[in-house]
């Protein structure tokens, strides 16, 4: 527990300092409990108590119809919210319906009073996989509620949703209704998924999932969160450590997010390859300090991050990436005094066989600490390829941190477009090389060439109306490059 209310269990609660924000603990800090049987009661804040214990052991069937709770108790005035605690079932079926609810849900605080909150608990139901699926419901719709304590947004939350262990996959489905509410899923074996096609209208994540599939469309609506998380790789420092692939149309209705987080040690990222992209207004790709841990990537320095751009103070060998192809991402700063400070933004990385249509968000952004010894994450990356990218008031930002207490400002991010859609492979040669096939013409337009560039500029490139930014002490890159290439006839 903490005297500001950063309870946590299976999730953790936010970071608060003075009148800092709130920034993420790196991510085994003060998290407890067993996955697949929590029997663990969630973490106190300063005056309220941590959500209970529900066990429940049944030799034959369970049946939920109401609500099994183990929440954490919520906060008034300055006090912070407590975690959610747990709850285990242990049965050979599960019954129920949709109104029937497991709740473990970490305690809430007013957001005026800087959203101090608990993370969420842990829930596990464990059956008999063979018999649940003789079923003639073998998905009885019973909800599951793990939410962390926080009211802000998906993609500026730092506290963690708490967990749900099940034993297999037969609550999955390629329709991911609001029976998923703020839930980690864990899955023994889980780690690749292929369905026809997705239509998520819950809010879930997939920390074990490396390889997810879509045949046909993807299908995000309206308050809508999906979160995938990149593992580690055998490679020093990877192209991606998680893919998503959609065969068609990867569409983002407002208010959802799609939020990618990186391995927050070697800086593996999730990639997204879909047939088209589709990002309405108000819809956001957040990898907002989704990047490096504190004192984690290649840009860290004596106090603040650099990436693109230097930090404060910073010496030059802190720069890193390549401008032409991201995907790396930003650096966390400095720990001072054992304190976990800011996180660098991460990588949003999306290519498309055939077009982008943005009219929403990409947020790659760091975060910061305004305590007097905190230091502040650089800006991460951005990189896009597609036959064509299109939009009206689109904004691209992977910004660094800043904070205040005379702490120095972290380095700008990267982002770069491309045109056409390139593979992974193609990006990364030509970033090295450059390469390009026999006969191809190369337009570049840098961050040199764009005029008066001040680190947000109105791209000059294909039919894109977009802010781009890429602030902090010193501005980080923005590229736009397109290759056309030559006549290619095939007689057969």
């Amino acid at each position: 527990d903490d005297y500001h209310g950063d309870a946590a269990h299976g999730g953790l609660g936010h970071r608060y300092y003075g009148r800092g924000p709130q920034v993420p603990r790196e991510p085994d800090d003060n998290t407890y409990g067993d996955l697949d049987w929590p029997v663990t009661p969630g973490s106190g804040s300063q005056h309220g108590e941590g959500g209970g214990v529900v066990t429940v052991e049944a030799q034959q069937s369970a049946t939920v119809y109401g609500t099994i709770t183990a929440d954490g108790r919520s906060a008034g005035g300055w006090e912070g919210g407590a975690a959610g605690g747990s709850i285990l079932i242990a049965c050979r079926t599960l019954h129920g319906d949709a109104g029937g609810e497991l709740r473990a849900r970490g305690g809430t605080a007013p957001a005026d009073r800087g959203g101090r909150v608990g993370g969420g608990g842990r829930i596990a139901v464990i059956y008999d996989p063979v018999e649940q699926q003789a079923l003639a419901q073998p998905n009885p719709g019973v909800r599951f509620r793990t939410r962390a304590g926080s009211l802000t947004p998906a993609h500026t939350r730092y506290d963690q949703w708490g967990t749900l262990y099940l034993p297999d996959t037969i609550f999955l489905s390629d329709v991911l209704d609001e029976q998923w509410d703020e839930v980690r899923v864990f899955i023994p074996g889980f780690d690749e998924w292929q369905l026809p096609s997705l239509t998520v209208s819950g809010r879930i994540a997939f920390p074990e999932v490396r390889r997810l599939t879509v045949d046909g469309n993807a299908t995000l609506v309206e308050n809508a969160v999906l979160e995938l998380f990149a593992g580690e790789t055998n490679a020093v420092m990877p192209d991606y450590g998680m893919r998503f692939d959609v065969g068609g149309t990867l569409s983002l209705a407002a208010d959802s997010y799609l939020v990618l987080h990186a391995e927050h040690e070697n800086g593996a990222a999730p990639y997204v390859e879909c047939g088209n992209l589709i990002l309405a207004a108000d819809a956001w790709i957040s990898a907002r300090a989704r990047g490096f841990d504190p004192n984690r990537g290649l840009g860290v320095g004596s106090r603040s991050a650099s990436h693109g751009g230097l930090a404060a103070g910073a010496d030059e060998s802190t720069r890193y990436g390549e401008a032409q192809a991201p995907i790396l991402p930003g650096s966390g700063g400095s720990m001072n005094n054992e304190r976990s400070d800011g996180r660098g933004g991460g990588t949003v990385r999306i290519s498309a066989r055939n077009a982008m249509s943005m009219d929403g968000t990409i947020d790659a952004n760091a975060v910061g600490n305004l305590d007097a010894w905190g230091s502040n994450g650089a800006g991460g990356s951005i990189l896009l390829t597609a036959r064509q990218i299109s939009g009206s008031g689109a904004l691209l930002r992977a910004n660094g941190a800043t904070g205040g207490h005379g702490n120095p400002e972290a380095g700008g991010g990267r982002i770069a477009l491309w045109m056409p859609y390139f593979p992974p492979s193609f990006v990364r040669k030509m970033a090295d090389a450059p390469y390009m096939p026999s006969g191809a013409e190369i337009d570049l337009y840098t961050v040199e060439t764009v005029s008066e560039f001040d680190g947000i500029v109105s791209s000059p490139w294909n039919d894109l109306d977009a802010e781009l930014r890429v602030t902090g002490f010193e501005a980080g890159s923005v590229f736009f490059g397109s290759v056309t290439a030559g006549t290619l006839m095939i007689i057969r």
